[in-house]
């Protein structure tokens, strides 16, 4: 929309919030709800973390301005902790698989 074209696109409730906040003409045509099984937060089998509170001081992957990105605030908020206390590694979910499969974080929200 910012160069003139209109797309249709499905997309989750945190990237059309920011979509609205860029001062670019938005207009949500349609919503639904999801299961909240469908996110998670991921860590390897053999990992030291085995609770939220865990998560600090830990790099923690997820793709800016989503869904994940509100989950670990969430998720941290009820253990206590802030998103300062994480290492935030900004990743789409493509980018994330391999990473998580290199081990180049310790948890991955999706």
């Amino acid at each position: 929309m910012g160069v003139g074209a209109i797309i249709f696109g499905g997309g989750g409730g945190t990237g059309s919030v920011f979509a609205q906040s860029s001062d670019k003409p938005f207009l949500r045509v349609a919503a639904s709800t999801s299961s909240t099984r469908s996110s998670a937060i991921l860590v390897k089998e053999n990992s030291p973390i085995k609770t939220l509170a865990d998560l600090k001081g830990k790099k923690v992957a997820f793709a800016k301005g989503s869904s994940s990105q509100y989950i670990i605030v969430r998720a941290l908020e009820k253990v206590g902790l802030k998103y300062t206390d994480i290492q935030p590694v900004y990743l789409t979910p493509a980018e994330a698989l391999p990473a998580f499969e290199r081990n180049d974080f310790d948890a991955w929200v999706i």
